[in-house]
């Protein structure tokens, strides 16, 4: 062979090495293409058992180890080495405007060979594969936590409830209550007065029917003092103590204050019964 022939043979050859980033870069691209067309590479015992001993130290099992080689090895090992070629080749990947029309300096090649980069993509590998372990489990601890503090407030709110519930049922006093209380919602004042009649024929007639009345509107305006007036969020029990005369009234719209002149609409206050069940104080215990 000629010796220019060599010299020639050999600068392309560094050429082509240069260009797709060292003899190492070329391996990989090779073995990609094999795998392409079902070629699967000869297998390296030194090269698997230095990574297989990672697995290990890792606690990962051998069957972990081989689905890794078997499937993201060579991504791995690709990735590695790029990022260290671009980090001993800062300027590599620019084009001369990039580089402010400074020559490209020329290409470094990574002293590093098949073993060690396999053995270093692995690490990579490991560490990323624990940290992301690391997250979940901590992402697990804290969900464990706010779950705990769900079942804490849960508890101590029905603790609370509980004290309160006992607190009123001392003082004689009955539970607040829900729309779902609620029998027959939009009645007035008057049929409220009406309905008690009918349940104390006896009772009710000691006085006439506006005084009744006037006398529900009281106990009303009383347990709403602070409310804003239209449709209620939640009913409220007109009195609270079982022996009260409309402990088993609720009032669910608070109605107008005030006079009003002729011809305007005055909406009054709109009442429910409430759940007999609820109207005991044995309900609440």
């Amino acid at each position: 062979m000629d010796p220019g022939d060599a010299q020639i043979n050999e600068a392309i050859a560094k050429a082509w090495a240069d260009e797709c980033g060292g003899q190492l870069a070329i391996e990989l691209n090779q073995e990609r293409k094999a795998l392409s067309q079902g070629v699967r590479p000869p297998f390296n015992r030194e090269h698997f058992e230095a990574t297989s001993h990672l697995f290990k130290e890792a606690g990962l099992s051998e069957e972990e180890h081989l689905v890794y080689r078997s499937t993201a090895l060579l991504d791995r090992c690709e990735k590695t080495l790029w990022k260290l070629i671009s980090d001993i080749n800062p300027d590599w990947h620019l084009d001369e405007d990039e580089r402010g029309g400074l020559a490209r300096r020329q290409f470094i090649e990574p002293k590093i060979d098949r073993r060690q980069l396999e053995v270093e993509a692995t690490k990579i590998h490991l560490r990323e594969l624990m940290q992301k372990q690391d997250a979940t489990r901590y992402d697990r601890r804290q969900e464990r936590e706010r779950m705990q503090d769900v079942d804490n407030r849960h508890q101590e709110d029905t603790e609370a409830e509980q004290r309160e519930v006992a607190k009123a049922i001392r003082k004689g006093n009955l539970p607040e209550i829900t729309i779902e209380a609620i029998e027959k919602a939009g009645l007035t004042d008057k049929e409220i007065v009406d309905i008690f009649f009918s349940r104390n024929p006896t009772e009710a007639p000691i006085k006439d029917k506006d005084d009744w009345i006037k006398e529900l509107q009281s106990a009303a305006y009383r347990c709403c003092q602070g409310q804003q007036k239209g449709e209620l969020k939640q009913p409220l029990r007109i009195q609270k103590r079982a022996d009260s005369t409309w402990h088993w009234v609720a009032l669910t719209h608070k109605g107008d204050s005030g006079k009003h002149k002729k011809g305007e609409q005055h909406q009054g206050n709109r009442y429910g019964i409430i759940a007999e069940i609820l109207n005991q104080l044995d309900s609440v215990q």
